[in-house]
């Protein structure tokens, strides 16, 4: 009998016009925003090579400034003479890109806003004559041009996460996926026992199940129409990032898709188990859809308190007691685990130890879900409140 509801609610949640249509739309979105990128990326790498050829630009230069011509050359920029107005020389149709004058020690360079590169290649070039006409020797040179360069190197205060965007998100696309799964399981679940308590059908369903096997059933199915579905839109993504061609870096920036997937498909099952039961027990203490808002609420504003925690604490405080004690606590460990993955913190036995501590809270709210979903499925009118579940059970 069990599999003859989970196979009901699948088709009903699963199988519909609407969840069928709404996910392949999202599916070729994520396909065609593949292709884009790809075709952007492609124009940018086209339109590069003019640019690359228009650094390589041609520099006027004086009478007086002509022995700078040689070490302008070595830099692959294009020089010819000059002699008059600067300024009228770059308002020629044809003129230079810059125009030089002065002499090699204190050259002076008049460009265009948009030419602003030639003075960089002046600097150099001005720079190797002196260093030549000093005498100074080339391994100085070249320690001089690496001093000229020099860049600081940035210290971050949390060296472990130095160099892992990419990992920080991924763990919060598969915090997203979490977060997407529960709350429409969640949501799914809720309608269909107050739809079926509010027309009467579960009176007469329980006349061939048990008011748990009926709610098991319908938690199953529903997870699996919202787990399979999302696996559709991790894949379509997938497929989006091959298209564009960054499947390569992200390879290189050291994520593995087939695992990054598989840890998603695991919390998202951890996750749904351990809120989607006692949803659905919950919602069979109230016999309207318009006051099933009341029994969702709360539900729902507790996933956003540890999905928001989970973006914003765990990179300011990655290494922190309170992240590291969260990443085991039920309702929590969905989110957190996940993010602290990817982001190379724990470890799989870790992850594992966290996983086996959701599952028995998971399995303990069932045990209550079904209780509270045993006791008020039949109770139509106004909302039953806890007290009266237990007063009841006495």
């Amino acid at each position: 009998m069990l599999r003859l509801i989970i196979r009901r609610e699948f088709r009903h949640a699963g199988l519909s016009r609407l969840n069928i249509i709404t996910t392949a739309i999202f599916v070729v979105l994520f396909l065609v925003a593949g292709l884009i990128v790809r075709l952007v990326i492609q124009n940018d790498d086209e339109s590069a090579e003019p640019a690359a050829q228009a650094s390589t630009s041609t520099i006027a230069i004086a009478e007086s400034t002509q022995k700078l011509a040689p070490y302008l050359t070595k830099q692959g920029v294009h020089t010819t003479g000059f002699s008059g107005d600067p300024a009228a020389a770059l308002r020629q149709e044809d003129g230079p890109d810059a125009v030089v004058t002065g002499t090699p020690e204190h050259p002076q360079v008049f460009v265009t806003d948009s030419q602003s590169n030639a003075v960089a290649a002046v600097v150099q070039a001005g720079t190797q004559y002196v260093l030549d006409g000093a005498r100074v020797a080339p391994e100085t040179q070249a320690t001089l041009t690496e001093l000229r360069n020099l860049s600081p190197t940035t210290v971050s205060d949390h060296p472990e996460l130095d160099n892992s965007f990419s990992g920080y998100m991924a763990g919060l696309v598969i915090a997203v996926f979490v977060f997407m799964v529960i709350l429409s399981g969640m949501m799914s679940i809720g309608t269909g026992v107050v739809e079926e308590k509010a027309s009467r059908v579960v009176e007469i369903l329980l006349t061939t199940v048990k008011p748990r096997t009926l709610l098991a059933g319908k938690v199953l199915g529903i997870g699996a129409a919202s787990i399979i579905t999302t696996l559709f839109y991790l894949l379509g993504i997938t497929g989006g990032v091959a298209i564009a061609g960054f499947l390569p870096d992200v390879t290189a920036a050291g994520l593995n898709l087939p695992a990054l997937i598989l840890l998603a498909l695991l919390w998202m099952l951890a996750g749904y188990f351990t809120v989607a039961a006692l949803a659905g027990g919950f919602a069979a203490t109230v016999s309207r859809q318009e006051d099933l808002n009341t029994i969702n609420l709360p539900f729902v504003m507790f996933q956003f308190i540890p999905f928001y925690m989970a973006i914003y604490m765990i990179p300011a405080s990655p290494d922190s007691a309170a992240t590291s004690v969260l990443s085991y606590v039920p309702f929590f460990s969905p989110y957190f685990m996940p993010v602290r993955m990817t982001l190379g913190q724990v470890s799989w036995w870790e992850m594992l130890i966290s996983l086996a501590i959701t599952a028995v809270a998971a399995w303990a709210l069932t045990v209550l879900a079904g209780t509270i979903y045993q006791r008020t499925i039949l109770l139509m009118g106004q909302r039953v409140k806890l007290g009266q579940i237990f007063r009841r059970a006495k």
